[in-house]
């Protein structure tokens, strides 16, 4: 259909596919535009003479074809479906499956079906697909994940349809009782719901991706029948703890250059300097300090951070001057490292730096269990208590939720930035 009511700067109305359920009409907009005298009214096509013809003759007649493929897998497994459930579906498989440019045969007698890998041997590229492309972090994500779904059911044993609706719910419900099991046998590192929730992600993705590489067909499991958001939302249970522990952290009497003292340095430094997370930290060198500040990019969202340089973290930087490899701020990284070899590093780094962080609980007489990430939950609680705005907040965290958002966010002025920064070093010196 040609959008008559829109007109582009060239006076062309963009060329749109309209999808129709049961009375409810869906828009989906395409890259093509045409003139009103270009287009064909009665076909609903771009007549022969539209500059561009042929590509977008043969491109709507391909999207068209895929869409009522994509149309009846969908109502054939969910017939009270909706327009933008069909519209959603599609934008999720628009490419036909191929494999070698074959379109794929789906249904229980398909070659597909015959000849499917199982979830390890897929799992396995995966990894090492991850690893060649220097994702050892993503990688490290997906290995607690699988494992958990191994402990049920071998990989090996399932094929990539047998991951179905009622295997994930019946997968979620076994990994649930496992975790109330280990936490009354007072096991230690018991995970929160919120990792499980991380956990079912990777699960998803992986099929996904077998689907979009031709390994099986949507139609071959009702997987993506299974809403993760709807069905379970995780309980994110942040904790911080107040300034007055920050300073009790602070004046505890520790021999320097030890290692406990080195990650109370960490620890320190995180919370002063906007809650940087353990990976950006040890990345830091001496030339991301321009103009009394800090600068980085946050490693997991990509958007620019500072941090003004108060009196505490200029005295702890102080400490490290000349005394890491190639002008890194902290003593964290000793040599070149792989990337491989960096994922691994930081892993172990962070393990000892948690580790020190709880016996600095039991020597301060803290009642809440800490970890690095508490400087960062405990940055954010402060600026909470200092009513200052969350957008600015988000700001500081280098969080990107929402395109308006980061467009605001990329505008906080160094003034602004610096007041903010102030009153929180401000707050730590009236605790007595």
């Amino acid at each position: 259909m040609l959008r008559k009511n829109r007109v582009n700067k060239l006076g062309e109305h963009p060329i749109c596919i309209r999808v129709t359920k049961n009375g409810e009409v869906c828009i989906i907009a395409t890259e093509y535009s045409a003139l009103k005298g270009d287009w064909d009214k009665r076909n609903n096509m771009p007549k022969n003479h539209h500059p561009d013809y042929e590509k977008v003759f043969s491109t709507l007649e391909e999207r068209l074809k895929t869409i009522r493929v994509r149309m009846d897998e969908l109502v054939n497994s969910n017939p009270d479906c909706s327009t933008k459930e069909i519209i959603d579906y599609y934008k999720k498989y628009k490419e036909p499956i191929t494999v070698n440019d074959k379109p794929v045969a789906t249904g229980e007698n398909s070659e597909s079906m015959k000849t499917c890998m199982t979830v390890k041997e897929y799992y396995d590229i995966l990894m090492a697909r991850m690893k060649s492309k220097g994702k050892h972090s993503t990688a490290g994500t997906y290995q607690p994940a699988f494992n958990w779904m191994n402990r049920k059911t071998p990989l090996d044993e399932l094929k990539l349809y047998d991951i179905t609706l009622s295997l994930l719910e019946d997968l979620w419900a076994f990994m649930v009782k496992e975790k109330e099991k280990e936490k009354l046998e007072g096991k230690r590192g018991v995970f929160e719901e919120a990792t499980l929730f991380g956990y079912f992600k990777n699960y998803m993705a992986l099929m996904n991706s077998a689907i979009a590489e031709g390994h099986i067909s949507p139609l071959d499991s009702n997987f993506h029948l299974f809403k993760l958001h709807e069905n379970f939302k995780p309980k994110v249970n942040p904790r911080p703890i107040p300034i007055i522990s920050i300073k009790k952290i602070m004046d505890l009497d520790l021999v320097p250059y030890s290692r406990i003292w080195n990650s109370r340095n960490y620890f320190l430094f995180s919370f002063f300097a906007n809650g940087i997370n353990f990976k950006d930290l040890a990345l830091l060198t001496r030339q991301d300090i321009s103009s009394q500040r800090v600068l980085w990019q946050r490693n997991k969202t990509k958007v620019d951070c500072k941090a003004k340089l108060n009196p505490k973290v200029e005295e702890i930087l102080k400490h490290y001057e000349g005394r890491c490899f190639q002008n890194y701020l902290f003593p964290i990284l000793t040599k070149d490292y792989t990337s491989e070899q960096l994922f691994h590093r930081l892993n172990g780094i962070r393990g000892k730096t948690n580790k020190d962080l709880k016996v600095m609980q039991k020597l301060a007489g803290i009642e809440v269990e800490i970890s690095f990430y508490t400087g960062r939950h405990s940055f954010v609680s402060a600026l909470q208590d200092l009513n200052v705005p969350d957008n600015e907040i988000a700001s500081f965290i280098g969080q990107s939720d929402g395109k308006a958002l980061r467009n605001y966010l990329s505008k906080l002025s160094d003034k602004k930035s610096d007041a903010i920064s102030d009153m929180v070093y401000s707050e730590m010196n009236t605790v007595v």
